[in-house]
């Protein structure tokens, strides 16, 4: 398959995406889907870590495609992302998708050279996304 999901630990907190060459829009929106299944066992937020070691290509219309990640969230989304292995034209893409959509759709991309980098950063920003959901419920 070319976009693997799996629990990242024990805690259930990450879910991380695994891209394999080639891959489209159509199967990432897929493991989106099934990683529904996965948000529902836990009651705590969940960051999304995604692994593109493996990837060496971008499907077409990448600004597009990444638009359409931010409607398929669950509640219980982190909203900020970390990419794993970018290239330097993810990184530009990732950074445009920052600059024109972040605000909009409350949603931004971070880079990490390797997963345990990843993992740091996920976790920082889970305790983060924990503690503004705690405030809101009261």
């Amino acid at each position: 398959m070319p976009v693997n999901i799996q629990w990242d630990n024990a805690d259930k907190t990450i879910i991380r995406f695994e891209f394999v060459d080639p891959w489209t829009w159509k199967e990432f929106y897929g493991a989106i889907r099934e990683s529904e299944p996965m948000h529902n066992e836990v009651d705590h937020m969940v960051f999304w870590l995604y692994d593109i070691n493996q990837m060496r290509k971008v499907p077409p219309n990448s600004l597009g495609g990444g638009k359409q990640v931010t409607n398929l969230r669950y509640e219980n989304t982190c909203h900020d992302h970390v990419i794993v292995g970018a290239n330097s034209i993810i990184r530009t893409l990732g950074n445009t998708f920052n600059r024109v959509y972040s605000r909009l759709y409350d949603m931004n991309i971070h880079f990490a050279e390797s997963l345990e980098e990843g993992r740091a950063k996920a976790h920082e920003f889970l305790e983060k996304a924990e503690a503004e959901r705690q405030s809101r419920s009261g």
